[in-house]
């Protein structure tokens, strides 16, 4: 898990190394993905496998997003407040 949010390449196989950058620019570069990564990404990995990978992180978000919507209800109905509900899947700020 640590290797996930280190993203070391030297921890990892070229092609994760190169979809997970992608994944994290993706979710944490409003301005866009880095021209450096998506090019990495575009040449590890064919059209189809790439829409895979982007299909994939697209439904992992959703489903984050839906968590953490029924943990806020649930806490709200409950009569917690929401700083009170941890997020189902924070992100480490990207330096």
């Amino acid at each position: 898990m640590r290797d996930l949010v280190t993203l070391e390449r030297s921890s990892l196989d070229e092609r994760e190394y190169a979809a997970l950058s992608w994944a994290r620019a993706f979710l944490t570069h409003p301005e866009g993905i880095p021209s450096d990564i998506q090019e990495e990404y575009e040449l590890a990995f064919i059209r189809e496998e790439r829409a895979a990978i982007e299909a994939a992180i697209k439904g992992m978000f959703c489903t984050n997003l839906a968590v953490n919507t029924e943990r806020y209800l649930l806490a709200r109905i409950k009569g917690r407040c929401s700083s009170e509900v941890p997020a189902a899947c924070e992100l480490p700020p990207v330096e």
